[in-house]
């Protein structure tokens, strides 16, 4: 009975979405913001909202669904507590089901304070957070060499994006391997969010999550051995509200 009465509310709220613009007031929908992709989202072909929402409600965890109109992709989300990260993205719409929640993010790092173990000719810390992946900073060859930047206030860190450089040999893409990314509230008190054994090619684009979301100010990149580390770009997202859309 449960499961017949979120199939009719997942199609009367699409339904209502499609034809009238209205809502329906058991869920939120939300214009360009698309669920974050992870691994609990599955994309599927849908040729239309309704059919997303329908493929969403058959499965027993997801509750959380965004179409893509251009694409005709529907992305599931399997988190089983409706409470899941989203990002802007024009051209998608996400429906949700109301007194659950949605975890809004926004990129933290970039023109923030930034320091690196040393500098190879100017290549600096602030390279990584200035915007463009096509500069990029750049250690000496070290022992355990690193990257660090301060993001100025406490955030609920979520995930983190590194961007390879992209202009080099191939073994120069490939340096950027046994990562490890670490995260905390100073840069004494920082524990493992991710560890990244690759090794990368140049312009590779590399996605990391916290397991767990904890605050901090700190985001800290550092190669296992004696190395060069140089890294594009730094982006890490935060969790700016937690509250159901309208």
């Amino acid at each position: 009975m449960e499961y017949t009465y979120l199939v009719i509310c997942f199609i009367k709220a699409m339904l209502a979405y499609c034809t009238t613009g209205t809502r329906d007031p058991r869920f939120t929908i939300t214009r360009n913001r698309t669920v974050t992709s992870s691994h609990y989202t599955t994309d599927v072909f849908s040729e239309s909202h309704l059919m997303c929402a329908m493929m969403c409600s058959s499965q027993d965890k997801c509750c959380v669904a965004s179409f893509s109109q251009e694409t005709s992709i529907c992305r599931l989300d399997t988190t089983d507590n409706c409470c899941v990260a989203t990002d802007m993205d024009v051209g998608w719409s996400t429906v949700a089901k109301v007194n659950n929640c949605t975890i809004n993010l926004k990129e933290v790092a970039y023109n923030k304070s930034a320091e690196q173990s040393s500098v190879y000719e100017m290549l600096s810390a602030l390279e990584a957070v200035d915007g463009n992946v096509n500069t990029y900073m750049h250690t000496n060859l070290e022992q355990s060499p690193f990257w660090i930047v301060d993001l100025g206030k406490t955030y609920q860190i979520r995930r983190i994006e590194i961007f390879n450089r992209n202009e080099g040999a191939i073994t120069t893409g490939e340096r950027l391997r046994d990562l490890d990314i670490m995260i905390g509230p100073s840069p004494d008190g920082m524990h493992l969010c991710a560890h990244y054994v690759g090794p990368a090619q140049l312009g590779d684009h590399l996605l990391f999550n916290c397991e767990h979301v904890e605050n901090a100010r700190y985001v800290k990149l550092t190669l296992i051995g004696t190395h060069f580390l140089h890294v594009a770009e730094v982006k890490v997202y935060a969790v700016i509200h937690s509250s159901t859309l309208n």
